[in-house]
């Protein structure tokens, strides 16, 4: 089996942070309004995962596609979390692109040999960039994994066990921080947003201490670095409905949004660090800064250029991977989608679209 996907690049704090995401990614297949789309492709369909964003991302691509006349999506129908991954490689659907938060595992990458996927296209498109934020005007924290963890969670270590956290400040958990509650406004779980804040946060700053390290099971170990007590946040659904509750939250609160959310929000939001690192192209590029959910492109390979379907499927690859979509300065960064380095963007549509 032939398998064409990216060097293997990422860091080895990347791929912790994101091989256990699996079981959080979602997928449904992008809506398209057929009133807007003058050509459709039969059999043709593209599912994308549940964020927001990745679904404007889908939406975007396919704008461009059939504004140089290539046909669009005709099949709707949603998929759920890692069906997808594992439908691409059942060979029971042809002709589908997928947008996923994931990597595919080498497990099931073996599978798509086995039932005639001989070729899996696979790109990555970049990041999109979250950042924790609070109100304008107040003292700016400066938070560290072991910070929010120390602060959020149910229990904290301490000699022999862990004890009931007794923290309600942020100078409860370290004297440097300003006195304000501990108060964070979260996306509800089972959403990518919450599962890489407590991978990067909760799970980061758990790892700090070696009584953690020494829970033999991995399920143990997690459930005891991502349970959280329940005064020290509140949920809330969307984008805005989080920011409208920060804004109402005590002094000192913070929440997460994507990078696109806070700069339409600039004059009431702050831009605060995690572990020390802002969230800057270079930054991102390096994988200094963590708080980003990855953008993955999967194809049936052997589709790709394979009679109509496989022209319209081809089409849309190319369009995602173009320097007007993927580039500098292209239409997909307008929805916090950090740009890739050239040499791989390059890399990508002349290994992937030959």
């Amino acid at each position: 089996m032939l398998t064409k996907c990216l060097p293997a690049d990422r860091s080895e704090r990347s791929a912790f942070s994101f091989r256990r995401s699996l079981a959080s990614l979602a997928v449904a297949l992008l809506l398209v309004c057929r009133a807007t789309v003058p050509v459709a492709a039969e059999n043709l369909s593209y599912s994308v995962s549940h964020t927001p964003i990745t679904r404007d991302l889908a939406v975007a691509v396919t704008a461009g596609v059939v504004a140089v006349g290539m046909p669009a999506p005709s099949v709707y129908r949603s998929l759920v979390s890692a069906k997808a991954l594992e439908e691409l490689c059942g060979g029971t659907v042809e002709r589908r692109i997928y947008l996923t938060h994931e990597l595919i595992p080498p497990g099931l990458a073996t599978e798509c040999g086995k039932h005639g996927i001989a070729e899996v296209v696979n790109a990555r498109l970049g990041h999109i960039t979250l950042v924790m934020v609070q109100k304008v005007g107040e003292e700016r924290l400066n938070l560290t994994s072991k910070a929010i963890y120390l602060g959020l969670a149910e229990q904290v270590p301490a000699e022999g066990g862990f004890v009931t956290n007794e923290s309600r400040t942020w100078k409860d958990v370290d004297p440097s921080l300003p006195d304000f509650p501990i108060h964070m406004v979260l996306v509800p779980k089972n959403f990518v947003m919450r599962d890489i804040f407590e991978t990067e946060a909760m799970v980061g700053g758990c790892w700090n201490f070696p009584i953690v390290k020494d829970i033999y099971l991995e399920k143990d170990r997690e459930k005891r670095c991502r349970s959280m007590r329940e005064d020290a946040y509140e949920e809330a659904f969307s984008e805005q409905d989080r920011v409208d509750a920060l804004l109402k939250a005590p002094a000192g609160s913070v929440t997460i949004v994507t990078m696109d959310t806070y700069q339409r929000n600039m004059n009431s939001l702050q831009l605060l660090r995690f572990n020390g690192v802002e969230p800057t192209p270079e930054t991102l590029l390096t994988e200094d800064y963590t708080l980003a959910i990855p953008v993955y492109l999967y194809a049936d390979g052997g589709n790709l250029g394979a009679g109509e379907g496989g022209n319209a499927m081809k089409a849309w690859v190319a369009e995602a991977l173009s320097e007007r979509a993927l580039g500098e300065g292209g239409y997909l960064s307008s929805f916090s989608l950090s740009t890739i380095p050239k040499s791989e963007r390059e890399w990508q549509r002349n290994s992937l679209l030959r």
